[in-house]
C-alpha cells in the first residue's frame, strides 16, 4: 500500500483541488499520474473506475453542469470521471447530496454572473481589490445571505429537512440534482431574489471565511 506524503487531510485536499483548478482542459496530467492513481484507489468504486487499467488522467468538463472534473482514460480506450472528494471523504450523506444538488441547481446563475463580471477580461476581487480573471476567480455569496443561510431558510420555509430532499446523480456521484421540478424552480427563484454574488480571489475567499468564523466565535463567547 502507498503512504500519503501529506501531513493532513486538508493539505491533501488542497493539493488535488489545485490540480483540478489550474490544469488545462484535456491535457494529460503526466506529472500527477501516481498521485491521482493512488487517490483513485481510495474511491468506494475503485475497481469499477479503474477497470482494465488506467492509461492517463486529465481534467475536463463534466456534464450536466460542465464543471471541472477529473477523467480516467483506460487502456482499452474507455473513459470515466471521478470525484476526488468522494475518494477523500467516501460517499456523501443524504444531507450532503442535497447541499450539492442545491449548489448545482444554481449553476446557471453563477455562470451568468461570471460571464457578465468578466466580460472585459478582468475584475476587482470584492475582498482584496486586486484584479482577477475568470479562471482564477471564485464566486461567493456576500453576507448576510450566505449560501448556507439561504438554503437553511428555504428548507425551513418549505417545511423540509435536507436529508429528506430527493436527489439524483447522473455521473457517478460527482454532481447531484433535485428530483422535484417544482422544488428546483422554487429554489432557483428564491436564490435569484435573495443572493448577492461577488467575484473573489482564492485568498480573498479564505479571508472572508476567516472573518466570518471570527464573528461567530465572538458572538458565542
Amino acid at each position: 500500500m502507498h503512504r500519503d506524503r501529506w501531513k493532513t487531510k486538508k493539505a491533501k485536499q488542497e493539493h488535488f483541488s489545485k490540480i483540478l483548478r489550474e490544469s488545462r482542459l484535456g491535457e494529460y496530467l503526466t506529472e500527477h499520474y501516481d498521485d491521482l492513481l493512488n487517490l483513485l484507489r481510495e474511491h468506494p468504486a475503485a475497481d469499477e473506475k479503474i477497470g482494465v487499467g488506467v492509461l492517463a488522467f486529465k481534467v475536463d468538463l463534466v456534464p450536466p453542469y460542465f464543471c471541472r472534473g477529473f477523467y480516467i482514460l483506460r487502456t482499452d480506450g474507455t473513459s470515466d470521471d471521478f470525484s476526488y472528494r468522494i475518494c477523500l471523504n467516501g460517499r456523501p450523506t443524504a444531507a450532503q447530496k442535497t447541499r450539492r444538488a442545491f449548489r448545482n441547481e444554481i449553476f446557471p446563475q453563477i455562470d451568468s454572473f461570471r460571464r457578465v463580471t468578466f466580460a472585459n477580461g478582468t475584475a476587482a476581487c470584492a475582498i482584496t481589490g486586486k484584479l482577477i480573471n475568470n479562471a482564477s476567480a471564485e464566486v461567493d455569496h456576500a453576507p448576510p445571505e450566505t449560501f448556507a443561510r439561504m438554503m437553511a431558510d428555504f428548507l425551513a420555509l418549505n417545511n423540509l429537512r435536507a436529508e429528506n430532499v430527493e436527489t439524483i446523480s447522473h455521473d457517478g456521484g460527482v454532481t447531484h440534482c433535485i428530483v422535484d421540478d417544482g422544488l428546483r424552480r422554487a429554489w432557483q427563484e428564491y436564490h435569484a431574489e435573495h443572493a448577492t454574488l461577488r467575484a473573489v480571489s482564492t485568498a480573498g475567499h479564505k479571508l472572508a471565511h476567516a472573518n466570518d468564523n471570527n464573528r461567530k466565535s465572538t458572538r458565542a463567547a
